[in-house]
């Protein structure tokens, strides 16, 4: 049984979940209480633990699996276990129980390797092969991690597969118009989120760093781009400081509108495309990915969706 399988009737359970928050809690007769946040790869459940607390509270760590047994119960219209036996399972993978994405990561990846192999410019490749094809942990940190905490792609894997898409918009758009460099535009959209591998930690929920909260992924990522041209590429050839000047500026700019984060707006045709896929791509999957969905019943409208600011409409089939 999975976590948003519970309901108020559910009675005794046996269930294999993630501590995400621990926190000690009065009660109303004065007694401490320990409260648990668990979860699996379906949602969040709270628990709480009323004996032994003073044993729990020390055992117990966020981000570790526990094998949970209990009583459902609810109260105020909100349902939590009170937890009769728990202990850790040593073995267990964390990261598999946060949402993950529903495609291939490594048939994603591949993609990724594919087009940077592609790349026609020899400085350009050579900037985006030092990531994706020679930096080993980057490689394994990206395939595996979170694009946003609700906005848009917010599982594992939500970042590949986003920043995938974004390149392949990207590079089709580029084939609409003259005097496009495909090179620049291409290196720009692979590296625009990378700063998010340090605006988020996933463990023991998907959440952003101190650093994320202080610089933000955008100056992030520009930082990241600037050392890796300077201390590894500078040492091969001298890297071109145009193309290091464009593809800055792609980073920074990519959200848009100053008031969307950007410390600066697009001043280059491929600035401009990559805005437009980033935001298209994100807003897109708010069409069809709506977590908030309730009913996707046809005829009817969603609840009110925050990445698009408004209520959609899931229309009837047409009939041939």
């Amino acid at each position: 049984m999975k976590v948003k399988e519970l309901g108020k009737d559910s009675g005794q359970v046996d269930l294999t979940l993630m501590l995400v928050e621990k926190n000690i809690k009065l009660s109303k007769k004065g007694t401490s209480y320990l409260e648990l946040i668990l979860r699996d790869v379906t949602g969040e459940i709270k628990a709480v633990i009323f004996d032994k607390i003073n044993e729990y509270k020390n055992m117990l760590e966020p981000g570790k699996v526990y094998q949970v047994s209990g009583f459902v119960q609810e109260y105020q219209n909100t349902l939590s276990i009170k937890i009769d036996n728990i202990f850790l399972l040593k073995e267990a993978r964390s990261d598999s129980f946060l949402p993950h994405t529903n495609k291939n990561i490594e048939a994603m990846y591949n993609e990724i390797l594919s087009i940077v192999k592609n790349t026609g410019n020899r400085y350009a490749k050579a900037l985006l092969s030092s990531f994706f094809t020679e930096d080993k942990e980057f490689a394994e940190l990206f395939k595996k991690w979170p694009a946003a905490i609700s906005m848009h792609h917010n599982y594992i894997g939500g970042l590949l597969e986003h920043t995938l898409s974004v390149t392949k918009l990207c590079i089709s758009i580029s084939k609409n118009y003259s005097n496009v460099d495909i090179d620049t535009l291409t290196a720009g959209a692979l590296l625009h989120d990378i700063g998010k591998l340090r605006e988020y930690r996933i463990l023991p929920r998907i959440e952003q760093t101190s650093e994320g909260r202080l610089l933000g992924h955008i100056t992030i990522g520009y930082e990241m781009v600037k050392s890796r041209i300077h201390s590894r590429l500078s040492i091969m050839s001298k890297f071109p400081s145009e193309l290091e000047l464009l593809v800055s500026h792609m980073i920074l700019s990519h959200h848009g509108q100053l008031e969307w984060g950007s410390p600066v707006i697009p001043r280059t045709v491929e600035a401009q495309i990559l805005h437009f896929a980033d935001n298209m791509d994100a807003k897109i999957w708010g069409y069809l990915n709506n977590s908030q969905d309730t009913s996707a019943e046809p005829g009817t409208w969603s609840q009110f969706i925050k990445i698009l600011g408004r209520q959609i409409y899931n229309p009837e089939p047409f009939e041939e």
